[in-house]
């Protein structure tokens, strides 16, 4: 069976010893909350998915760098 990236994901940001997915879901959250109450619109699903993986990718690269 295949692992599931979700999963890999989770594993390697516990083996840093950093929450970095839940740091970038709080940082999504506030994000959206500022923009929410600036343009009184909420980000769509898709959106709000793609930049929390963003924010995870720039979080992992900046933890890992020595």
């Amino acid at each position: 069976a295949a692992a599931d990236p979700e999963k890999q994901r989770g594993q390697e940001t516990t083996a840093i010893g950093f929450p970095v997915e839940e740091l970038a879901r709080e940082l999504v959250t506030l994000i959206e909350d500022r923009v929410s109450q600036r343009s009184g619109e909420q980000l769509d699903d898709t959106f709000r998915d793609e930049l929390t993986q963003a924010v995870i990718a720039k979080l992992e690269g900046w933890l890992k760098y020595d």
